[in-house]
């Protein structure tokens, strides 16, 4: 799913739908943890910033505003605690050439560190749980620290490893 589309009734991935499932079956006191945003900030950003003529700046802005209008609408519905998975910083993978103009690393990057930083700021204001995946593996270059990637030869690594990941996610719920 997309932070874009999630409350896109007719999104391709029904994501709003499937949410929606989610949330009828969950029991008073559940934790709801949506993770969206890092295909955005992959691939998607850029390239609508370069196809709307708009600035990134502005695209990273439409996204977030429209993934927070998802996640209030979530949490009038969520019986138990809702908590937002930050993304985690991007991998050195090369640039998408299925969606081109392809983004520079830097300036992915900077997408990705702006987003998270939108979206804890978010999740403050409305008071929702934060759980900022991305200070605890971003490396001092901006990228994944060593051995946190998911290896899936023969693609680039662009999410967390499972092993890595439960530890983080655990540590930051209890926080």
């Amino acid at each position: 799913m997309t932070a874009y589309n999630l409350l896109k009734p007719d999104s391709s991935t029904q994501s709003w739908r499937k949410l929606l499932q989610v949330i009828d079956e969950m029991n008073l006191g559940d934790w709801l943890i949506v993770s969206a945003g890092e295909i955005d900030c992959r691939i998607h950003i850029y390239y609508q910033a370069q196809k709307q003529k708009e600035s990134v700046t502005t695209t990273i802005m439409k996204t977030s505003i429209r993934y927070g209008a998802a996640l209030l609408a979530a949490r009038l519905l969520v019986r138990g605690r809702l908590g937002v998975l930050g993304i985690p910083p991007p991998g050195d993978e090369p640039a998408n050439v299925n969606y081109p103009p392809a983004c520079q690393l830097e300036t992915r990057l900077s997408i990705y560190r702006s987003f998270n930083f939108h979206m804890k700021e978010f999740c403050r204001l409305h008071e929702i749980n934060y759980l900022d995946v991305y200070n605890l593996a971003v490396d001092e270059l901006g990228y994944f620290k060593e051995g946190y990637a998911e290896e899936t030869a023969p693609n680039p690594a662009v999410h967390l490893n499972r092993e890595v990941m439960r530890p983080i996610v655990l540590k930051l719920l209890q926080e």
